[in-house]
């Protein structure tokens, strides 16, 4: 993570580095960094699913249903292909179904 930290460091736009920095925050259960981290290559990660689908998972994390919804959507819309993406979306209605539970039961 450190070799990463510091290539964005040096070059703040490096696709490659801020997607996979990103990734590792998130795993590490810190979204909102990884968001923030993201947030530098607004509107370039608009086009890439792979970006688009690590801002959702954040969005989940973070319990912000209707923007991981969205950028899931995205994310499928570029790249109807990718199982991963549905999965996620998935996972996401089922975590939904568990709030509505919670609440109305």
């Amino acid at each position: 993570m450190t070799t990463y930290r510091y290539v964005v460091m040096l070059d703040e736009k490096n696709v490659v580095a801020i997607q996979a920095l990103s990734w590792l925050l998130f795993q590490q259960d810190k979204p909102e960094e990884a968001l923030n981290l993201l947030a530098k290559l607004s509107p370039l990660k608009d086009e890439k699913p792979s970006m688009i689908y690590i801002q959702a998972r954040c969005f989940l994390k973070l319990n912000e249903y209707k923007k991981a919804y969205d950028c899931l959507q995205r994310a499928i819309n570029l790249d109807p292909s990718n199982s991963t993406y549905w999965s996620s979306l998935g996972i996401l209605f089922a975590e939904l179904l568990q709030v509505r539970r919670l609440f109305f039961l």
